[in-house]
């Protein structure tokens, strides 16, 4: 018999909110985007080191976007960041079922999707340019998108669904057991990469992203307590021979994501709440700085217009808009 119930109640709620706390340290992509910028829950650590590589691949997309910048191979491997990021948030997220967390990611994901595809194609339209520029036939279309960033969004709904079954499948898996599998995998999407090698948008951007998939839970299961720096080490070693035996081209790109992302998450002596607020806008700047580059280009005299002018330029303005939108209504469309 509980002579004392209140207390004992107290007592389990005590333990069942640190072990929450516990278990939810990184971000619940369940109800997120999963994009350039997914927000944080406000229960959840948010790691700065994190958010300061979100940041830096923000800016380094806007200098890979601008025509003759350099540097492109390494500049691109700030999409990969994100795309292995928001993954390993998925994966870290509260379990659900299959089909609520698939509605709950379609909505998310459709809403920013849908509003900037219908800007840039009022955009297209109203500087004479094709509606659909970058793709042929309606379901490249439709996945490409009036501006060539959006194939980002039905990517990453498209292999959403996949991570969190894998997620729930592996789960109980010895840790070598998910390791050897998830190593395999990567080099199955990078030997899909390089089998078909595709020209044609959206399936050359997603076949070039989806070896950051399989790769994202290998990452994952080197973030541990203890050796912080060797599993990493050995993640990144593993990205640079897979990638230069079986994918060259990609070996400069993913190399770079996989060792930026693996110390981020391992870093814990980063603390900074301007950090975090910054990251926030992130997905701001991706769907916006391609048309400050476009103003840009245009505003800026010819004496003046170099790649860093327009760089700087582009992401001051992206930066600056995706704030402004942050405090309206609008801010579920860039956060």
């Amino acid at each position: 018999m509980d002579l004392h119930p209140k207390v004992d109640n107290q007592r389990k709620a005590l333990r069942r909110g640190q072990t929450m706390t516990n278990n939810h340290q990184h971000i619940d992509a369940s109800s997120k985007t999963d994009s350039p910028s997914s927000s944080h829950t406000k229960t959840q650590q948010r790691k700065s080191s994190i958010e300061l590589l979100r940041i830096i691949s923000a800016t380094a997309i806007v200098l890979y976007h601008i025509e003759g910048s350099p540097f492109k191979k390494a500049t691109h491997s700030g999409l990969i960041c994100f795309i292995i990021i928001a993954t390993i948030f998925q994966i870290d997220a509260k379990t659900q079922r299959p089909l609520v967390f698939f509605k709950k990611r379609t909505i998310r994901i459709l809403t920013p999707w849908g509003f900037w595809g219908c800007i840039y194609f009022t955009l297209n339209l109203a500087t004479n340019k094709k509606a659909f520029p970058y793709s042929n036939g309606v379901i490249n279309d439709i996945l490409t998108g009036p501006w060539i960033g959006l194939w980002f969004f039905p990517f990453i709904l498209a292999t959403s669904l996949a991570t969190h079954l894998t997620t729930t499948t592996f789960r109980e898996k010895h840790k070598y057991t998910k390791i050897t599998t998830y190593a395999i995998l990567t080099c199955i999407a990078l030997y899909a990469f390089k089998a078909s090698n595709p020209t044609e948008p959206p399936w050359s951007q997603w076949l070039h992203a989806l070896p950051s998939i399989p790769l994202s839970f290998l990452i994952r299961e080197s973030i541990e307590p203890t050796k912080k720096i060797v599993l990493p080490l050995l993640v990144t070693l593993f990205t640079f021979i897979s990638c230069a035996t079986i994918a060259p081209e990609l070996t400069t790109t993913y190399t770079l994501a996989t060792f930026a992302v693996a110390i981020a998450f391992s870093a814990n002596n980063l603390s900074s709440k301007a950090i975090n607020k910054t990251s926030i806008l992130c997905l701001g700047v991706y769907v916006t700085h391609s048309i400050f580059i476009r103003i840009s280009n245009k505003l800026i005299p010819q004496e003046f217009n170099s790649t860093l002018t327009i760089f700087l330029a582009a992401t001051s303005m992206s930066f600056i808009t995706a704030y402004l939108l942050s405090k309206t209504y609008l801010r579920r469309i860039i956060t």
